[in-house]
């Protein structure tokens, strides 16, 4: 239980953080990305802010969507924001703004000031610790950069799981590589999940980039093929869970990805995960559907290319070639589909693809759906798009479509021909022939068999052109045709009495035999001659008999191959040539004009022929005049039985012939070369009747019947795609005052009237015509200029009074909106009607009225409509009828009465009343001042019901404000007139306080507006509800649209109002106070955002001068306690100019003062009295507005700006006025207040910030003013701002000196005369301040002040502390001035020093005043400070060490005797110590040789030369400073540790001494130290005080030696006596005697170890220490210096007499009684042993002998000692050595 909670706490202890930890929390501050640690650390925010602010903005300037981030996190209030102290949604929804933020600038973190502006989120909002995964996201990109190791090393150290793979780069400071970077992704799937996560989200929130995009589409397609191959690795079972895994993590990021319509770099991404997926995997073939429709689902332009490689990869190994319906459709949608097609085939395996889309496109086909994609089939098997294999697939499917049409109950003839033509087209092909047939022979296809079923040639019996058959082949061909040709005229009957004309019943089957064989033989003329030779045709009696004609103008007007058109029309022209019988061919003429405007060159040049040969037959008919003409059309009914509303038109010869000449043959060369030339020629001459280039013109009455005539004819003939062609044109011809060609046409529509669906459907079956197509071209003809058209289209959507079949219907609703800009007034009504009548009631059911409500939503109808509409709308009243009646009533009414409204007619009625309002609301044309009548109307019934709760009467009541919006936008914009009794304001203002929904509310503020800007005067008695209910609705929305309509509604609404308070009687602010106190009470709950933009508009318009004291003012008193309030004024009033603040604040006190009379009427109505809030309280409150205004460095640069224009500005003239009259209405409101200290603080605080923020310049003048009252309290004031201003203002000008230094005289002569101790001590500060900052401009004036300051007689210490802080900046100022001043000062400096160290009166800042005046003398003077003078200041400052132990005292006592060492003559210096050195010794020395060492420093070496004997008794005197602190005569006798810390220093001071002196002026001082210590005679047995000075000389020694090195090794001549004299003399008897002892050995160590010279090879030297040494080898536990001692000693001496003597002395202790010390004596042999080697074993034989003896000595650790040598020895020696012991 203990270990579970344990951890526990131990878990909650890592995610906390404590808020008393300072360490922790400025190590958090230091984090940082641009600036050092230590830097970072000693930032604050204020600082930071601005700092990172200027790269935010520079930003801003780059992409203004940058902007909406400037009131969150980078506004002002973003410097006081804590985490830590956020609540946890509050942390949430900051984290969506900074993850929103990292979205926008992840693009441009290579730049500075996007790096600025993320370095204010790390280090206010710690975005590396609280947002550490979007962070490293957005730095990603730039992960090679120094700056992505810059946020490695601010990272926390337990990153999340997601960013585990960063630790080594962490760790070890690097940048990671891309390749670990992609195989984090493709490793981590908490990574990959994340780094997805962050890019969809930046693009929902819009904030993608290229630079982004681009980065993760090259990582994650790297990472997802790293995946998928790892996928297929492993046992089969296992490979199957892997790919499950990876498509699942794919998946949602492909199904997202694929819809970002607006990032294509996003969608090709997922277009090349998806290439990676379907290569590598085998995906069934639900999942490529979904898949390939989710690719399709927001495609664009820009993605087209890599979508269509997308689905070339996808269906490369699909199962199933074809696609489904809405991938087809969609793929088949894009317009460049064949080029594109086309440019992929040579980089790409596109066959399996283009094969799919073929076989989806035949299967279409086969439906009867998409024929004209039949042009795709053909593209591709006629442009080799796909490989042989996959080619002969796509005919094979092919020529089966054909059978399925062919078989089919109902055979398709459109589906049919269009597939027939493009076989015969392949067949006729040479590229495409050898196709066809390698598709026969490998599918095993029997061509007859084919052709048969199909009536299409499709193995073509001719020699292409350019072929290089052979005879032999070509006979064989020729021999193949005609065996083909003979086959077919088995079908063909010799003779047939039923079918006359093949143009009247198109489903033939004669034809169809015809129709095959004409296709065989119609490259072969000799096939084509046996053919037209066919008794069946009667090719004889082409006059008499229509078969021949009619058959070939059957194939030349149907959708055959251009070259069997061209065969037929060839075939007419010989005909008609060969024919020698005179005949009227008229009936040919449509079919001319029809192939004159063909697209194919050829087709037109024999159309042009067959004009000139019938052109010729009309001359030959004029010549045979005894010959009636024949026509054909009437006599051998050529289509049958014509349509029963409209009979054939027959034109006379000579009109016949007039045609011909006329209006065709004239133009046939402009035929030949321009297909588009003839239609609009024709339809120009029939409608003007003016000829081309010729003054003849046609006569009416010849237009008229050629209407006539080519009207009946394009209706009657069956063949669609010359009605196609020709029915548009004919219907557009009108000839002014006769007729119209559309008024021909509408016979063909009348008689589909009281058709139903499956009737029509039969209708167009029967003549073979495509149902949508027909249909349109039918309502084409319809024109928007003829009357009966009009009428006939209007009958037809009148669905209440005449039945259409729906197609019809549809189209007419199409064509309505083709045709309604060019309608007349009447017309537009008329249909209007009718469409109004067909879409009411609407139903979900009923499709046509759906449609005709579409209809009249989309278009513009005139004002009378929408009159017309609204008028009609059912009583609204019955919306409430059935609430209104008695619950019996009710129940009885329905159970007995007929005529009771149905339960859902009031949801009726409020459906249509919806409908129509959207209808009026979407048409702004129709806006007319006639429509607020109604509108009015309607909203007065609305709002009628407003208790009930209707299922869209919200939503009925915004449509209509909506529209009345409309219209009175329209009066506005156009100045119309209108009536103004029709506008009831009353009803908008009712719908803004009864709707709850915030839409409503804000299209009635809207509608407010406008009303305001067109009716202003009758808005003045309505408008304050509206600012009420403001106040508690729509000010609380966030959202933008709400702020536009509040700022519309203040801009529009205000000025009105103002105009209505300025009437009033009284002040203007009090009568407004309703609408003030609307909009302060809704502060707290407005948006933080909105606030500012809101009261900005609201003052704008009220006007500043008067509203802005009044609104600050009452904002203060509502919310006394908040802080955001006063920030909040703070920005408010630096929306305006200076001089308004000024005037502000001005009027502002005026409104305080008016506070303190209860009685006044202002304070009644803007503020808020009651028990619990004083008069004090409210006074006071609004008063600490000032001092916030003033503390804002924003408003104080804005106010010295308006100063700084010069005292000519006018600003700067109201500025000054403004500010003189605040200032004294607040010292009159402090005076006046007495007794009321809260009221008194406030004025002090508002005194002190209207003070504040004057230049200096004018605040010297300001202040001097008022120290002419009499008043202390406020004097005092103003000196405290004065000396507040001198601390932190720069220096300023000359006139700011000038105004400074003339000031002085006044300050001095308050601190002597006042009688106000704080004013003595501010006008002291000031006087201070003063000569600091300007003193040196006038020095003398600084030195009269001086002399005045000297005879004052400070009454407090705090007084004496700041006069002579006055006179250490006067010594600055002055220098040598000072000099005849020094005298009368330096005694009282003496006196106050020694005072306040006296313990009765202990004063530390009047102690640090007066060492901070010596430090400043000094400085200035330095030689001032001598003889008696500074005896005095050592002597005191020995005092201050003992009294004081502040680290303030120490630290100012320390810089000043600093300065004396520094500055101070060294004699003069070195003689003051020497003059004081007792007294130091008596009382502490640590200051005496602070300042020694500081001299010697300080000192020149010539200096030092100089005072050689001086220094020399300095320094014994301090190194005697052992004994005396030891001695009893001390006053103070120190412990051990004192004397070894003052001696240590003593020490390094001698050390100072000997750098700067040389060898011939310091050997005789180190001779005399030497010999120093014997001067002292021993007394008795008392010979401690000569070991003190003794201990003292050999650490002296020791540390000279060791510093000095080899240079000093000769000195050692001067210690070889005391030393061997030392160790001789009992060394270890007492401690004092065992610590010099040890001094000695550490001296001799350092001497013998840097002993370069052979210092110590001299015989003289050695034998002196070596007995004394050796004697001592006993008592090396005691002395551990001995050992080491001996070992350099015996290193350093190379003679082997002294090695002998030495070996000697040490093996006698071999055999000494003492355990100890033959222990002590081996190791002393080791020790040589290992330091000297082979040298020392020079003396082996004679250790021999004292190891064998050792070797079995009684005690055990001597035994394994000895043993340790002996294989030393062995060891060196590299031999055994027992055989020597032995």
């Amino acid at each position: 239980m203990a270990t579970s909670l344990s951890a526990q706490l131990s878990r909650i202890a890592v995610k906390s953080s404590n808020p008393l930890d300072l360490k922790a929390h400025r190590t958090a501050h230091s984090q940082s990305l641009l600036f050092p640690e230590l830097v970072a650390a000693s930032q604050d925010f204020e600082s930071l802010f601005q700092i990172c602010y200027e790269g935010f903005l520079e930003l801003r300037q780059i992409d203004g969507r940058y902007a909406s981030f400037a009131h969150n996190l980078f506004s002002e209030g973003s410097k006081s924001q804590d985490r830590r102290q956020m609540t946890k949604a509050e942390n949430e929804e900051l984290d969506l703004v900074i993850e929103a933020f990292l979205c926008l600038v992840s693009s441009r973190l290579s730049l500075r000031p996007a790096i600025k502006s993320v370095e204010w989120l790390i280090r206010r909002f710690q975005i590396h610790e609280h947002n550490t995964i979007s962070t490293v996201l957005a730095f990603l990109p730039f992960h090679e950069l120094s700056i992505f190791v810059s946020l490695l090393n601010i990272l926390p150290k337990s990153t999340s799981i997601p960013l585990k793979f960063l630790h080594p780069y962490i760790e070890s400071r690097a940048n990671p590589s891309r390749d670990a970077i992609v195989h984090a992704i493709g490793k981590n799937g908490g990574f990959f999940a994340a780094i997805n996560s962050f890019v969809l989200h930046m693009c929902h929130a819009g904030f993608a980039s290229s630079t982004y995009l681009s980065f993760w589409a090259t990582v994650i397609a790297r990472a997802v093929a790293e995946m998928v191959d790892r996928s297929q690795s492993g046992r089969k079972e296992i490979q199957l869970q892997q790919e499950e895994e990876t498509l699942r993590r794919l998946l949602p990021l492909l199904d997202e990805g694929l819809t970002m319509k607006n990032y294509p770099d996003m969608r090709i991404t997922c277009y090349m995960l998806l290439t990676i997926l379907s290569s590598k995997y085998r995906l069934n073939t639900q999942v490529q559907d979904a898949l390939m429709e989710a690719i399709i689902s927001n495609w664009t332009k820009d993605t087209t290319h890599a979508a269509l490689i997308c689905f070339a990869v996808l269906t490369r190994n699909r199962d199933q070639t074809t696609l489904s319906s809405r991938v087809f459709e969609s793929i088949m949608g894009v317009q460049t589909i064949n080029d594109d097609l086309s440019v992929l085939k040579l980089s790409y395996d596109v066959n399996r693809f283009v094969l799919g889309l073929t076989q989806s496109c035949l299967e279409q086909i086969v439906r009867g759906k998409h024929v004209n994609k039949a042009s795709f089939v053909r593209y591709v098997l006629m442009n080799n798009l796909l490989h042989r294999e996959y080619a002969i697939e796509a005919v094979a499917s092919l020529i089966v479509s054909l059978l399925q049409i062919q078989q089919s109950s109902e055979p398709r003839i459109e589906s049919l021909e269009e597939l027939r033509g493009i076989l015969h087209d392949m067949s006729v092909s040479e590229r495409s022939h050898e196709l066809l047939l390698a598709t026969l022979r490998e599918k095993k296809i029997n061509a007859e068999s084919i052709e048969a079923q199909i009536q299409t040639v499709i193995i073509p019996h001719m020699q292409p052109s350019g072929s290089s058959l052979t005879p032999g082949t070509t006979n064989k061909l020729s021999h193949q045709s005609a065996d083909e040709f003979s086959d077919a005229l088995k079908n063909i009957p010799i003779h047939t009495t039923q079918e006359t004309s093949f143009l009247v019943d198109l489903n033939s089957n004669l034809f169809t035999s015809l129709y095959h064989a004409f296709s065989i033989s119609a490259m072969s003329p000799k096939l084509l001659e046996k053919f037209m030779a066919l008794p069946v045709l009667q090719k004889e009696s082409i006059t008499l008999n229509p078969t021949l004609l009619s058959f070939f103008v059957r194939v030349w007007g149907s959708v055959s191959s251009d070259t069997l058109k061209s065969s037929a029309i060839q075939c007419l022209v010989d005909v008609i040539k060969a024919d020698k019988a005179v005949a009227d061919l008229q009936i040919l003429y449509i079919y001319l004009i029809y192939g004159l405007c063909d697209l194919n060159s050829a087709i037109r040049a024999l159309t042009a022929d067959l004009v000139m040969v019938l052109t010729a037959q009309y001359e030959m008919l004029s010549e045979a005049e005894s010959h009636p003409p024949k026509y054909l059309a009437v006599d051998n009914n050529f289509y049958g039985t014509a349509s029963p509303n409209m009979s054939l038109f027959c034109l006379s010869g000579d009109e016949s012939a007039r045609l011909l000449k006329t209006l065709l043959v004239p133009h046939l060369e402009e035929c030949r070369a321009d297909a588009s030339y003839l239609l609009p020629h024709l339809l120009r001459v029939l409608s003007e009747g003016h000829m081309d280039n010729s003054s003849v013109s046609l006569p009416k009455a010849f237009r008229k019947d050629v209407l006539q005539f080519l009207v009946t004819q394009t209706v009657a003939t069956p063949l669609f795609d010359v009605k196609k062609r020709l029915l548009p044109f004919v219907s557009h011809i009108r000839i002014k005052g006769i007729a119209s060609g559309s008024k021909h046409v509408l016979p063909l529509l009348m008689e589909l009237e009281g058709q139903d669906d499956p009737t029509y459907q039969k209708y167009l079956g029967c003549r073979v015509l495509p149902q949508d197509e027909y249909t349109a071209l039918l309502l084409g003809t319809i024109s928007a200029k003829d009357k009966d058209s009009l009428t006939l289209l209007n009958r037809i959507i009148d669905t209440k009074q005449s039945s259409w079949p729906t197609q019809i219907q549809y189209q007419a609703y199409q064509r309505i909106r083709e045709i309604w800009h060019t309608l007349k007034i009447d017309s537009k009504l008329m249909i209007s009607e009718t469409l109004v009548h067909a879409a009411f009631p609407l139903s979900e059911q009923d499709s046509v009225a759906i449609l005709a409500f579409e209809v009249l939503h989309d278009l513009s109808l005139p004002a009378q409509a929408l009159i017309m509409m609204l008028d009609d709308l059912p009583p609204l009243s019955a919306l409430g009828e059935d609430s209104q009646r008695p619950p019996k009533r009710r129940r009885t009414q329905q159970r007995h009465s007929d005529g009771v409204i149905p339960d859902d007619q009031p949801s009726s009625i409020m459906q249509q009343l919806t409908s129509i309002l959207e209808i009026v609301e979407s048409a702004p044309e129709g806006c007319s001042p006639l429509l607020l009548t109604p509108l009015f109307g309607i909203l007065s019934e609305l709002t009628k019901h407003k208790q009930q709760e209707r299922d869209g009467l919200q939503y009925n009541l915004q449509l209509t404000l909506s529209c009345i919006r409309i219209v009175l936008a329209h009066i506005s914009s156009q100045v119309a007139s209108f009536d103004k009794a029709s506008i009831r304001a009353d009803l908008v203002v009712d719908c803004l306080r009864i709707s709850p929904m915030p839409q409503v509310q804000n299209v009635a503020l809207l509608a407010l507006t406008d009303l305001a800007i067109v009716v202003p005067e009758m808005l003045v008695h309505t408008v304050m509800p509206i600012f009420t209910f403001i106040s508690t609705g729509t000010l609380r929305q966030t959202d933008d649209y709400s702020q536009h309509v509040i700022d519309r509604t203040i801009e529009s609404v205000i000025p009105p109002l103002v105009l209505s308070f300025q009437k009033q009687r009284g002040n203007i602010v009090v009568n407004a106070s309703e609408l003030l106190l609307s909009f302060v009470a809704a502060f707290e709950h407005m948006p933080s955002h909105r606030r500012l933009g809101l009261f900005e508009s609201l003052i704008d318009q009220l006007g500043p001068s008067s509203f802005l004291p009044a609104i600050s003012a009452m904002m203060l008193d509502k919310y006394p306690a908040d802080q955001r309030v006063e920030d909040f004024l703070v920005q408010l009033a630096l929306h305006y100019s200076a001089s308004i603040i000024m005037e502000m604040v001005d009027s502002y006190i005026d409104l305080v003062f008016d506070t303190l009379d209860v009685k006044h009427p202002k304070t009644k109505q803007l503020f808020s009295y009651t028990e619990e809030r004083s008069l004090q309280q409210i006074s006071s409150d609004l008063l600490n507005l000032i001092p916030v205004l003033f503390g804002s460095s924003q408003i104080e640069a804005k106010i010295n700006q308006g100063l700084a224009k010069g005292q000519n500005s006018p600003d700067t003239a109201v500025i000054r006025m403004h500010h003189t009259s605040a200032l004294g209405k607040t010292m009159n409101m402090f005076v006046h207040c007495k007794g009321k200290n809260r009221i008194r603080r406030a004025c002090e605080r508002a005194n002190r910030s209207l003070l504040g923020f004057l230049p200096t310049e004018d605040l010297f003048n300001v202040v001097q003013q008022l120290l002419q009252r009499t008043g202390a309290d406020v004097q005092r004031q103003a000196l405290q701002a004065l000396d507040r201003r001198l601390q932190t203002a720069d220096d300023g000008g000359n006139g700011t000196a000038n105004a400074a230094i003339a000031f002085l005289f006044h300050l001095v002569a308050v601190t002597r005369n006042s009688n106000d101790l704080d004013c003595q001590s501010s006008a002291m500060m000031c006087a201070i301040q003063v000569v600091k900052r300007y003193g040196k401009t006038n020095i003398g004036e600084v030195r009269t002040a001086t002399q005045a300051m000297i005879s004052v007689n400070p009454e407090t210490t705090k007084l004496s502390t700041q006069r002579w802080a006055f006179f250490a900046g006067a010594v600055d100022v002055l220098g040598e001035e000072f000099v005849s001043m020094f005298t009368s000062i330096m005694p009282i400096a003496e006196t106050e020093l020694e005072a306040s160290i006296s313990s009765l009166s202990r004063d530390v800042e009047l102690h640090n005043a007066v060492y901070s005046f010596l430090g400043a003398v000094l400085d200035s003077v330095p030689w001032l400070i001598s003889g008696r003078y500074l005896d005095k200041l050592l002597n005191l400052s020995y005092e201050s060490s003992v009294a004081y132990v502040s680290s303030l005292c120490l630290t100012t006592r320390r810089r000043v005797l600093d300065l004396l060492a520094l500055n101070l003559d060294t004699h003069e210096s070195l003689a003051g110590l020497s003059r004081t050195w007792d007294s130091a010794m008596m009382k502490d020395p640590r200051e005496h040789l602070l300042i020694f060492k500081a001299t010697i420093q300080n000192a020149k070496k010539a200096s030092v030369v100089k005072e050689s004997s001086l220094l020399a008794e300095l320094l014994l005197r301090i190194f005697d400073l052992r004994r005396f602190r030891l001695s009893a005569t001390s006053e103070r006798r120190s412990t051990e540790s004192e004397i070894d810390k003052h001696e240590s220093y003593s020490i390094e001071i001698g050390l100072k001494i000997v750098e700067k002196l040389n060898d011939s002026v310091f050997r005789p001082i180190f001779s005399e130290i030497s010999d120093w210590p014997m001067a002292i005679p021993i007394v008795g047995i008392q010979n401690g005080p000569r070991i003190a000075r003794q201990i003292t000389f050999f650490k002296f020694s020791h540390r000279f030696f060791d510093t000095f090195k080899s240079i000093v090794t000769s000195y050692a001549t001067f210690i070889i006596p005391p030393a061997v004299n030392i160790l001789e003399s009992s060394p270890t008897s007492t401690l004092e005697q065992r610590r010099l002892t040890k001094s000695v050995l550490k001296t001799l160590h350092s001497c013998f170890e840097h002993d370069q010279d052979e210092f110590w090879q001299s015989p003289s030297h050695i034998p002196a220490l070596l007995p004394p040494l050796i004697r001592l080898i006993p008592q090396s536990k005691e002395l551990q210096e001995l050992l080491p001692t001996i070992v350099a000693l015996a290193e350093r001496t190379s003679a082997p007499d002294q090695h002998k003597t030495l070996n000697a002395g040490i093996l006698a202790h071999f055999r000494s009684e003492d355990a100890r010390t033959r222990l002590a004596a081996v190791e002393l042999q080791i020790a040589i042993t290992t330091a000297m080697g082979d040298e020392w074993l020079a003396l082996l034989s004679e250790m021999l002998p004292f190891i064998a003896e050792a070797l079995e000595d009684s005690d055990e650790d001597v035994e394994m000692e000895v043993r340790a040598w002996r294989r030393k020895i062995e060891e060196i020696l590299g031999e055994d050595i027992t055989e020597m012991l032995q």
